[in-house]
């Protein structure tokens, strides 16, 4: 009988779209990764925590590890537990205080439901900043205008919270601006997911789909040709992966990753 392939994917931030959405009926999606399971251990690497994962992912229900928070942690799903924590948790009451005078309110909150219905978060303050309250070790900032009492991106009040947090923080902390989903995110520097993730993954393979200028950072970790890019990705993302001789697909999200994992399929 054949060996299973044990491959890390750092796949799920071209996942779904802008607002938390397969691009793909769920049942045909299941259907297309399920062929692979009998080859490949399918092990996960995500900027996510773990809640977020679990909850977009619990409907595949894939067959390895989850790394989540950029390799702060490791998920084991079949024994339902966690085997490693690498991070030093994140002081929320710290976040609070560095945006004091800044913004109206600082909230803890489940963020996907942000972007996907802002109108649910009406507000009667001017300003406000949504983090992810599932965070443990990293953490991710909103930064929102209340327009007409809903909560709206601003760039130029992003910009003051991107400063006050890059002052408080650059020194420990990489700062990255999402403009897909209008955030701030905070890593530690000694931490990047590319490092654990090399622990863990030892002399399995590993395998990176992304579309943002950060992700390129995985793909000069990644196993050689083991790259790829949706349709939507940058330009200067589209390009590395075409000089690394890897897969820039005509498809997006949700199915730009299953373009990849049939790919990768076929090459290892």
């Amino acid at each position: 009988m054949k060996k299973k392939t044990d491959v890390f994917f750092d796949i799920d931030g071209c996942f779904i779209d802008e607002k938390y959405r397969f691009n793909i009926p769920v049942d045909e999606l299941k259907k297309e990764l399920r062929k692979y399971f009998g080859e490949i251990n399918f092990h996960l690497n995500s900027n996510r925590s773990l809640k977020n994962i679990i909850d977009i992912w619990s409907q595949i229900k894939t067959n390895g590890l989850i790394v989540y928070e950029n390799g702060q942690g490791v998920f084991n799903p079949a024994k339902n537990l966690d085997e490693n924590a690498f991070g030093v948790k994140f002081s929320r009451e710290n976040l609070k205080k560095s945006l004091k005078n800044l913004c109206d309110r600082v909230s803890f909150i489940s963020t996907d439901d942000l972007v996907k219905s802002p109108e649910k978060f009406f507000s009667s303050l001017s300003k406000e900043a949504y983090c992810e309250k599932s965070r443990i070790f990293t953490a991710t900032v909103y930064p929102r205008v209340i327009n007409q009492g809903i909560p709206t991106e601003n760039d130029e009040f992003t910009s003051n919270v991107f400063e006050r947090l890059k002052k408080v923080y650059g020194e420990k902390y990489n700062l990255f601006f999402s403009k897909k989903y209008g955030n701030i995110i905070l890593t530690p520097k000694n931490a990047l997911k590319s490092n654990p993730m090399k622990k863990i993954a030892g002399e399995n393979r590993i395998a990176s789909f992304g579309d943002e200028i950060p992700d390129i950072l995985m793909f000069q970790e990644s196993s050689p040709k083991m790259i790829g890019c949706p349709a939507n990705a940058r330009e200067e993302v589209k390009r590395f992966v075409r000089k690394n001789n890897g897969l820039v697909s005509r498809k997006s999200y949700t199915e730009g990753v299953l373009d990849f994992v049939n790919y990768i399929q076929k090459i290892i």
